[in-house]
């Protein structure tokens, strides 16, 4: 089983060092929506829009051999990326 949470800290975490490596901005990223009123800080949100079945990986045949297992979901997340 895979965690979606690990590829939003991956997410997060790519972020915040690119942008200090390219502008030597220290940011702080967040899951959550930004709220209208949140200035004066380097804020960026990394926030979960949509998620959807990957239709190229829908009838997969299962890993592994032998036993009956049912094959991973493929995921395409969608993420809304605001500063």
């Amino acid at each position: 089983m895979t965690d979606i949470g690990a590829v939003t800290r991956t997410l997060k975490k790519l972020v915040e060092e690119e942008l200090k490596l390219t502008t030597g901005l220290a940011v702080t990223t967040t899951a959550a929506p930004l709220e209208p009123a949140t200035t004066g800080t380097n804020l960026i949100s990394c926030y979960l829009y949509y998620t959807l079945e990957s239709p190229e990986l829908k009838n997969a045949p299962p890993i592994g051999g032998g036993g009956i297992q049912q094959a991973p979901m493929g995921l395409i997340l969608q993420y809304i990326l605001t500063a």
